[in-house]
């Protein structure tokens, strides 16, 4: 029987890697954590089926942390999850496949399950269709603690003293007010040069701690979780909308809600509409079941997308130059396929879904609808198309 505890302390960086690797997700990049300064490998979001970089292994604790929906995972839980693996089938999926990439194999001693000898090669396994004792257990009590740790509440506030009561001049020239950002609590941690962003949930009890780095080393991880002593304050994206809390009464008395990418935008929607914003943000390029839920729960049954601008869509030009690069036209062809695979399932959800379009180029790439000030952004939604499931036309 493999003890999982050894298992884990004899897995390294590379062996992380070549897991990953093999299971599609080749390593993107990696980064130092400027609290702590642990190495962190960085994958494409396999876990979930996404394809953004976002998913996040710490060399030191050995978890990994998806920032799109999943949170925080442990080590063999990933790879449960990026192999499909069945709980009855978790020793031999992921245990056994683990060990034999670091060449660790069984004791003798008796275990979990009967084993037999595998004619292939030295590694034992357990048959095919044994009810596995204990193991059944072990993945229960693994899922209720990563859902305790992803719908934690930070219940002791005064961490957020740790940081200072100002506001970032660079978001004041960016249209934020400074009555929105403290509003929504925003600090300054001028040793880190981080902007802190206080993530609550729908009945305003704090969740999580996210930062902005202005500091060019994370120039590729801007957006994170605070680390404050070694203490890592991440949430679950997924499981929350930025802003819901703050705009609950609006998105309720209306029964509508804007869906946006990044806290920015909520910030700007703010600054615009003060207390009829009816912004939420997925911080992603996402909608989860459960944000869904959160905004169906409210009594929404409208929702408007207004997802960063990506692509030029709708200049003919643009256009010509993606579909000229099989790499850019690949990821444009993604970015429209998302925006409808996104809205399909809403949709299906129950809700009127309109998506909001730049068809008039008012919008500079990367920008979100809220970025070129009040007046575009109503227009933009004044016009937005209402999504037909039977035409899926973007």
């Amino acid at each position: 029987m493999i003890d999982k505890d050894e298992l884990l302390q004899r897995i390294t960086p590379e062996i992380v890697i070549e897991i990953m690797d093999e299971n599609g997700a080749p390593l993107n990049h990696t980064s130092r954590d400027g609290s702590t300064g642990q190495k962190l490998l960085w994958f494409k979001t396999i876990c979930h089926g996404g394809s953004k970089p976002k998913l996040c292994y710490f060399t030191q604790s050995k978890n990994f942390f998806c920032y799109t929906s999943c949170g925080v995972m442990s080590f063999f839980e990933c790879i449960k999850r990026i192999r499909n693996v069945r709980d009855s089938d978790f020793y031999k999926g992921v245990i056994l496949y683990v060990a034999e990439k670091i060449g660790m194999k069984p004791t003798q001693e008796k275990g979990f399950g009967t084993y037999r000898k595998d004619d292939r090669d030295d590694m034992r396994t357990l048959e095919d269709g044994v009810s596995i004792s204990g193991w059944n257990d072990y993945c229960e009590k693994l899922k209720k603690q990563n859902e305790e740790i992803n719908n934690k509440i930070i219940s002791d506030e005064t961490i957020l003293d740790y940081f200072e009561n100002k506001v970032y001049e660079g978001w004041l020239k960016e249209g934020i007010s400074e009555k929105s950002m403290k509003k929504y609590g925003i600090k300054w941690y001028e040793y880190q040069k981080h902007i802190i962003i206080p993530h609550r949930n729908k009945d305003g009890q704090l969740i999580g701690i996210r930062r902005r780095s202005l500091k060019p080393e994370d120039r590729n991880n801007k957006y994170m979780p605070e680390f404050i002593e070694g203490k890592d304050y991440g949430h679950s994206l997924g499981l929350n909308l930025y802003g819901l809390y703050e705009n609950r009464a609006a998105i309720e008395d209306r029964g509508k809600a804007i869906i946006v990418e990044g806290e920015k935008s909520v910030l700007l929607s703010d600054t615009y509409f003060g207390k009829n914003s009816i912004a939420v943000a997925t911080c992603g390029f996402s909608v989860s079941n459960k944000q869904a839920n959160l905004l169906g729960d409210l009594g929404v049954r409208q929702v408007y997308l207004g997802f960063d601008k990506d692509f030029d869509e709708f200049n003919k030009d643009a256009v010509m130059k993606y579909n000229s690069n099989p790499s850019t036209k690949r990821d444009f062809e993604m970015y429209k396929n998302k925006i409808n695979s996104i809205a399909s399932k809403l949709a299906g959800m129950g809700f009127a879904v309109y998506i909001i379009k730049d068809k008039e180029g008012k919008l500079k790439l990367k920008d979100s609808p809220f970025d070129e000030g009040k007046e575009t952004f109503q227009k933009l939604f004044a016009n937005a198309e209402k999504f037909d499931q039977k035409k899926l036309k973007w």
